[in-house]
């Protein structure tokens, strides 16, 4: 009996629930922080777990994609606030604050333009050390390229 293409997809996606377009988004976004393949399967797997599912339960249940921006979103926000002592998380106290939107290959950071205004002003008030240790970060580049934020040397 001839094993089809068909029946080897199906055991595949009962392995790996997940869309080639999410898989390739995931990988897209963590190659710019450096994230292996394997690294952002164990994001995906402590995301899992921390919803409580257990080992190799409800795999579909959780976006690939939104696991790897939120990685990049809370590692860059802790560098910034070592760096700057501001938390754009918890400090911004106006209209919505950076957060992580999950809808898979669609998943992206959300914010209002005030927060993104406040970030911005904070980060126009840094001494040329802090911002160079800032753009040594790469959580902090792709979060800010994603943001489309632009780290400016003082005048």
């Amino acid at each position: 009996m001839e094993v089809t293409e068909q029946q080897v997809e199906e055991l595949q996606g009962l392995f790996c629930p997940f869309g080639i377009l999410d898989l390739k988004a995931a990988i897209e976004h963590g190659q710019k922080v450096n994230l292996t393949p394997l690294d952002i399967f164990d994001l995906i797997n402590e995301a899992r777990e921390c919803v409580g599912f257990k080992q190799f339960e409800a795999f579909e249940n959780v976006d690939p994609v939104y696991c790897v921006l939120e990685h990049i979103l809370q590692m860059a926000k802790n560098k910034i606030e070592d760096v700057t002592g501001y938390d754009f998380q918890c400090d911004f106290h106006g209209d919505t604050e950076f957060y992580t939107y999950g809808n898979f290959m669609c998943s992206d950071y959300d914010y209002s333009a005030a927060a993104k205004d406040d970030l911005i002003d904070k980060l126009d008030n840094l001494s040329t050390e802090q911002l160079r240790q800032l753009r040594e970060s790469l959580f902090v580049c792709a979060f800010l390229d994603q943001v489309e934020i632009d780290i400016i040397e003082p005048a």
